[in-house]
């Protein structure tokens, strides 16, 4: 999300208000027996098909892993699951 805001800010373009969280936090949180949580081995280990370096893949994967997450907490929305896991909101 810091490479977005720094492309915006050098365009001189608006930077919007966006609340996101890390599935890369999340993911250790809620595997941490996982050897890595790198989104190919991810991927690997649950079965999603991730072609890695594209971005449309990249995010659709995250998606998946908060689902799969989501699940695991027995939570239906993603504020549930932030909370659930322990982590925060980030803001952009």
């Amino acid at each position: 999300m810091g490479v977005l805001r720094a492309v915006l800010e050098w365009y001189d373009l608006p930077v919007p208000q966006l609340s996101y969280f890390c599935t890369l936090a999340l993911a250790r949180r809620v595997w941490p027996e996982l050897e890595s949580h790198a989104l190919t081995r991810l991927g690997e280990t649950f079965g999603i098909v991730y072609e890695a370096h594209n971005a449309l893949d990249d995010a659709r994967t995250c998606g998946a892993i908060a689902c799969l997450a989501a699940e695991k907490f027995g939570r239906k929305t993603l504020k549930g699951l932030i909370g659930a896991a322990g982590l925060g909101l980030r803001e952009i």
